[in-house]
């Protein structure tokens, strides 16, 4: 009997590779191209051929093992080189390996045999009596394992999930491994953490801490609500784009946010009198830094400021001469101001017993604003050195058109109106509009002979004093004006003005207010 084979016996052989096996069995192999190949083929052809002793060659090159009942392993296929009842190999007369089936008994019968005798694992000639093997056993070769293919997969992009914020990978195991990477997943916003989450993706997750709602106007932005938002100040930054210098006579300039806000306030008071909105006049900027920081450096008010003030300009004293002022003095150092601080200030008119400024900011044919101001120590020596001055303007060369409304005449306060845009003690106003066209073909109301009746809750009657009016030319030229005692918010109050002239007509009006 020959001994134990070896791989190189296989391209040493002639037309065949033979090899022998335990109990005088013998299987053939065609005879491989050359020992190159032979070697290259590696373990590959030794598991294949290591399989032979054991049977049946499957057609699928791999092992058919036999289980307890001799029949063949269902992982099998029919041997395309069957043996006889007796191991040995069935040759053709012209060399090569025969492709007949044989049966059991050893004759062909041209079916495939699936219960062929095998040599079982102790060298004998038959069934296995055991479970069917995943190790070949012989009795003088080492024992080869023959692995099972694994489904799995070849490259990572066999790996792909479908969720776009995991790594997808392919092991060398042949597994695929998905893992989650919060950095694939986009950023929504400061007060959101995005977090990637098996099968369903990226989630947005709120968070908290501190953020920036970029606006220099708040302080202390935090996140809150899934929302950054800051406490509002009123910084210089915020305030101005340029920051002025009284010392050296540089007005600097305001923010949009500053312009925008004191373009709110007078649209607000409009509204609430049924006044149409104006527009911000960017022109007018130069006029009114200007005008601002003429009145901050000498520390006092004037709109037709001389020449031999502290940083005069013409541009300063046009803006002065078209604008409504406003003053703020102080021992200490204060500053900027919220432009509503001196807007609501020249609503009300406080010991301005003209109310030039209140008329002009209710005045029908205001076509837009500009406005300006500066904060710092004045120029001037002064017990309140520390000073804010802001200048609104209100006067331009047109109009605007007001041929279209509605509105008849113009009441301060009316209807609903904030509480916080009148005084109590102070005065109450009213113009009439005869004339949409023409600012000055409303000079010819006039108020003296006119009544004024004010009732209150219960329909009593309000005492009324200091009646005063004229046609003077603070927006529009006529006017009236009377103060009531003891008003009270949220009661409602009916004003009855009667026997107005203009011209032949006699006119009367009536309307209510309620402070809110």
């Amino acid at each position: 009997m020959m001994g134990p084979w070896r791989l190189g016996d296989v391209a040493r052989s002639g037309s065949v590779g033979v090899r022998w096996c335990p109990g005088g069995q013998r299987f053939a192999l065609p005879r491989p191209p050359g020992v190159a190949l032979a070697r290259a083929l590696g373990i590959a052809l030794a598991l294949v051929l290591a399989t032979g002793c054991n049977g049946l060659l499957g057609g699928s090159g791999s092992s058919v093992n036999a289980d307890t009942a001799g029949q063949a392993d269902t992982a099998g296929q029919a041997d395309q080189y069957p043996s006889d009842a007796t191991g040995d190999a069935i040759q053709n007369s012209d060399g090569s390996l025969g492709d007949l089936p044989v049966g059991d008994d050893g004759v062909g019968d041209g079916g495939a045999d699936l219960q062929g005798a095998e040599t079982s694992d102790d060298g004998s000639t038959g069934a296995d009596q055991g479970e069917a093997d995943q190790l070949d056993h012989d009795q003088t070769g080492p024992d080869v394992h023959t692995p099972d293919l694994v489904p799995g997969c070849l490259e990572n992009g066999q790996c792909d999930d479908g969720v776009e914020c995991t790594k997808d990978l392919c092991g060398l195991d042949g597994e695929c491994t998905n893992t989650p990477d919060n950095s694939l997943c986009p950023q929504a916003g400061q007060c959101f953490t995005s977090v990637c989450m098996p099968v369903v993706g990226c989630q947005q997750q709120p968070s908290s801490g501190s953020c920036d709602d970029g606006d220099p106007c708040t302080t202390n932005d935090t996140c809150s609500g899934q929302v950054c938002a800051g406490t509002p100040a009123w910084t210089q930054a915020c305030h101005y784009a340029v920051a002025p210098d009284i010392a050296s006579c540089t007005g600097g300039s305001l923010t949009q946010a500053t312009k925008l806000e004191a373009l709110q306030v007078v649209n607000h008071i409009r509204e609430v009198s049924a006044l149409q909105a104006v527009s911000y006049v960017p022109a007018g900027d130069t006029q009114t830094q200007n005008s601002a920081l003429m009145m901050a450096a000498n520390a006092a008010l004037s709109h037709t400021p001389p020449n031999s003030w502290h940083c005069w300009t013409q541009s300063g004293y046009d803006g002065s001469n078209s604008g409504n002022l406003h003053l703020s003095s102080s021992t200490a150092p204060q500053g900027p101001f919220h432009p509503s601080d001196s807007i609501v200030a020249f609503l009300i008119d406080e010991g301005v017993p003209s109310l030039g400024h209140r008329r002009w900011l209710l005045d029908p044919f205001l076509p837009g604003v500009s406005y300006g101001s500066v904060h710092g120590k004045a120029k001037v020596a002064s017990s309140y050195p520390y000073v804010v001055s802001s200048t609104l303007k209100v006067i331009f060369d047109s109009d605007a058109s007001i041929s279209s409304s509605s509105l008849g005449y113009i009441a301060y306060p009316y209807q609903d109106y904030p509480s916080e845009y009148f005084k109590k003690d102070w005065y109450l106003s009213f113009s009439a509009l005869v004339d949409k066209t023409s600012r000055w073909g409303n000079a010819s109301v006039s108020f003296s002979g006119a009544t004024i009746a004010v009732t209150g809750p219960g329909n009593v009657a309000q005492a009324v004093s200091a009646v005063e009016w004229n046609n003077e030319g603070y927006g529009l030229p006529n006017h009236l004006q009377w103060k009531v005692a003891g008003l009270k918010d949220g009661e409602s109050y009916t004003v009855k003005i009667g026997n107005v002239k203009n011209g032949s007509q006699t006119l009367s009006f009536e309307y209510w207010f309620r402070l809110d």
